[in-house]
């Protein structure tokens, strides 16, 4: 049986409620798609998908897959991407995002895709591709820059400054964010790099001119030049005002302080990313636990309020498996509250996200064995939860894959998920699903998803009711208005007015802030009947 994976998922047919302490899922969730356009009669795996969103109807995907799309590019792994204009009903055909996908011979793996909502978009990844002989072929971080949208893109380029130089340094399990203001900072696992250690630890580099050029590596966790632990998994998130706040699983004692067990650190900048704090234990018991966490995620709603995520044990209190669990902040990741279970059914979860919409809801989606009662198998599907009260509640977990229980023996993982900030959010994972039957049951990208609702209990994206299909309006003014700032020009925000009931006013940020997670940091691709770990 492979390693358990935790997706979060919405609940279907839930209604939203005044009382947001409940914190139901409202919408129904779309059926799941292929996303991948080449999904019918194709051999290839696909590898588990990232997604991002501008918060203004444009939505990407990226992946990794062997598919030569025709013949038109190798049989190497290479990145493949594919556009959304109408918040993820339907997708544009897969194309190959590194230019040199029909010469290369290297392994590109791993994409993080991030964009500043006007225009920019910069998705980074490993290889041991050579870039044209410029670099060696040991792991390096490269990137790819589109300043339309991603019509066009730029030339593969390299990340980590230091490439030339490394020798046969491993480089792997980038994380990538942007303050959409021009500053993006990306961390990522090294081995045996600026130490004589030989274990992990990690790297950060900084942009100041939207993902142009990119200062040379530093260590984020400071004490790497001393430490013994392995650090793993890093992850990131800002509230673009200036705080940032990075995560990560490591075994390092601490001088002795803490157990050798794997415990959540952190550190934080309150100054864009240009200095970070020294490393200490995010899991309030990370000195008497002896459980493994591992797996963490870091989101904020931008507003003062931060979560982690994380798979724990709990010291065995929620059963030897591994479940998720969270722990809050309210002043920009400083103190942490102590971890407590995020999901109620507790059955071995793995391969979370988070997404946040500030003036809808939190989001979790994971991968989980759990049958529901015996309505679902227990092959692995995709999970979802809710939050309306930032993180203190949250709903029981609901189906994400509504397909679940009609799937047979369809493997389903590594979800992510993405938000607008406008009601809308999309999920995509990896799964060997035969949607379409008669296919081979390789393993293809799907999609689905879902809105949280409006001021008058409908659902709605741009104005539009996602479940009815037809125009909403909020105000009876004949105009489509419904969660768009001050639609009608009347000087006070639409999302919502008085005349919308139970909402209460306030402005809606351009876009939400997303968390996703990789197992291992490597990402681990663990399948159901047969098993492989990739080592780089």
């Amino acid at each position: 049986m492979p390693s358990k994976r935790i997706l979060v998922v919405l609940a279907i047919g839930l209604f939203w409620s005044a009382d947001t302490a409940r914190g139901q899922l409202p919408s129904p969730i779309s059926a799941p798609t292929f996303l991948n356009s080449y999904a019918v009669g194709d051999a290839s795996d696909d590898e588990p998908p990232e997604i991002a969103t501008d918060g203004l109807g444009l939505w990407i995907a990226v992946w990794a897959s062997n598919e030569d799309l025709g013949g038109t590019i190798g049989t190497d792994r290479d990145l493949l991407f594919a556009r959304s204009t109408d918040n993820g009903a339907t997708w544009s055909a897969a194309v190959a995002l590194n230019a040199n996908a029909g010469s290369d011979s290297g392994v590109d793996d791993d994409p993080r895709i991030a964009t500043d909502g006007a225009g920019t978009w910069v998705v980074a990844w490993y290889s041991n591709e050579d870039v044209g002989g410029v670099i060696h072929t040991d792991y390096d971080i490269l990137f790819i820059r589109s300043t339309d949208n991603g019509t066009t893109w730029t030339g593969v380029q390299v990340l980590n400054t230091n490439a030339v130089t490394d020798g046969a340094t491993r480089d792997h399990g980038v994380q990538l964010v942007t303050d959409r203001q021009g500053t993006w900072v990306a961390t990522w696992i090294t081995e045996d790099g600026p130490t004589s250690m030989s274990e992990e630890d990690l790297l950060v580099s900084r942009s100041e001119d939207n993902g142009i050029s990119w200062s040379p590596p530093a260590l984020l966790n400071l004490n790497g030049a001393a430490d013994t632990g392995r650090d793993l998994r890093p992850h990131l998130a800002t509230d673009r005002l200036g705080n940032w706040v990075a995560v990560w699983q490591s075994n390092e004692d601490l001088g002795g302080n803490l157990g050798t067990d794997h415990d959540i650190f952190f550190t934080r900048s309150a100054d864009n990313g240009a200095t970070w704090t020294l490393p200490a234990a995010l899991n309030t018991n990370a000195d008497t636990d002896m459980g493994g966490d591992s797996d963490p995620r870091v989101a904020t709603d931008g507003a003062g309020h931060w979560i982690t995520v994380w798979r724990s044990s709990l010291d065995g209190s929620l059963g030897t498996d591994g479940d998720l669990v969270f722990a809050l902040s309210v002043d920009n990741g400083a103190t942490w509250s102590a971890p407590a279970p995020l999901n109620s059914n507790a059955d071995g979860d793995n391969d979370h996200d988070i997404a946040i919409d500030p003036q809808r809801g939190w989001v979790v989606v994971w991968q989980s064995y759990e049958d529901l009662g015996g309505t679902t198998g227990t092959e692995g599907d995709i999970f979802v939860s809710l939050s309306t009260d930032q993180g203190t509640t949250w709903s029981p977990p609901a189906l994400f894959n509504t397909n679940a229980s009609t799937d047979g023996q369809g493997y389903d993982a590594v979800p992510r998920i993405a938000a607008d900030g406008r009601g809308q959010f999309v999920g995509v994972w990896y799964s060997d699903n035969d949607l379409a039957g008669g296919i081979s049951m390789e393993y293809d990208i799907l999609t689905a998803r879902f809105g949280l609702p409006d001021c008058n209990t409908n659902f709605v994206a741009d104005g539009v009711d996602i479940v009815e299909g037809t125009s909403e309006d909020c105000d009876g003014n004949g105009v489509p208005d419904e969660c768009q700032p001050d639609s009608d020009a009347n000087g006070t925000i639409d999302p919502c007015e008085p005349q919308c009931g139970v909402c209460a006013q306030g402005v809606l940020p351009a876009a939400l802030f997303t968390l996703s997670l990789t197992i291992g940091g490597r990402r681990r691709i663990l399948r159901r009947n047969r098993s492989r770990r990739r080592r780089i």
